[in-house]
């Protein structure tokens, strides 16, 4: 996997919880971004245009995808279109 996940969250968000649960079920690497307690963090999410959490973002060469929300589904696809393309 090429792909750099990144997630914003704020640790008491329900969503986020779920988020970071179902990464690691699923082993998929990723660095977390705590924008309530880290200022650069904060910084970085309101760069992005970020306001809502948990925002994932996903680089991927010269490619980039915001995923805002719990989305599952939205990753995968996301990480298995880059994987085909790898091949």
């Amino acid at each position: 996997m090429n792909e750099v996940v990144k997630v914003f969250i704020n640790p008491t968000c329900g969503p986020c919880i779920n988020l970071k649960e179902w990464l690691d079920e699923k082993d998929i690497p990723y660095i977390q971004r705590d924008v309530v307690n880290n200022q650069e963090a904060a910084t970085e999410f309101k760069e992005i245009d970020g306001q809502f959490t948990p925002t994932t973002l996903i680089t991927s060469g010269d490619e980039k995808y915001k995923v805002i929300g719990f989305n599952p589904q939205k990753i995968e696809r996301i990480l298995s279109l880059n994987e085909e393309t790898d091949n």
